[in-house]
C-alpha cells in the first residue's frame, strides 16, 4: 500500500485555524491520521524542525529559548511525528500555516525526511 502525506499550509487569515480545529478533534474513523505536536497547528513544530537558522519562530523568541533548548525542542517533535507515523498504516496529513513560509530549500527537506520516514515505516 501507498502512503501519502498530505500537508495544507493556507495562507494565514484564511480559516486554516478552524480547518486545524477540525481535523484535530476528529474521531479515528477516517482514513488518515492527523500529525499534530499537541495542538491542531503545527506551524511551530514544522518550522522549528525544518527552518534552517534556528529561532527563526517568533515563539522560541517570545519564550526566550537558547539554541540548545530549540535544539531540544526539535528532537521532541522529530519523535513524536515518527511515533505517531510509525503507528499507523494509513495517510497521514499535517497542516500549518507556517508551512507556507519556509524556504524552497527547507520545504524540499521536509518532504524528503516525510517521505523517508514514510518508507521506513512500510
Amino acid at each position: 500500500m501507498v502512503r501519502r502525506c498530505i500537508l495544507h499550509f493556507g495562507m494565514h487569515k484564511t480559516g486554516s485555524t478552524s480547518i486545524q480545529k477540525s481535523l484535530f478533534h476528529l474521531n479515528e474513523d477516517v482514513p488518515w491520521v492527523y500529525l499534530h505536536a499537541g495542538k491542531p497547528n503545527a506551524s511551530v513544530a514544522v518550522q522549528t524542525m525544518f527552518c534552517n537558522r534556528l529561532g527563526r519562530n517568533s515563539r522560541h523568541t517570545k519564550e526566550g529559548l537558547n539554541d540548545a533548548e530549540i535544539k531540544r525542542r526539535k528532537q521532541k517533535y522529530f519523535k513524536r511525528m515518527e511515533t505517531r507515523i510509525a503507528s499507523t498504516d494509513k495517510d497521514v496529513l499535517l497542516s500549518g500555516e507556517g508551512i507556507s513560509v519556509l524556504s524552497e530549500i527547507e520545504l524540499r527537506r521536509l518532504l524528503d525526511v516525510g517521505a523517508t520516514r514514510a518508507l521506513n515505516t512500510l
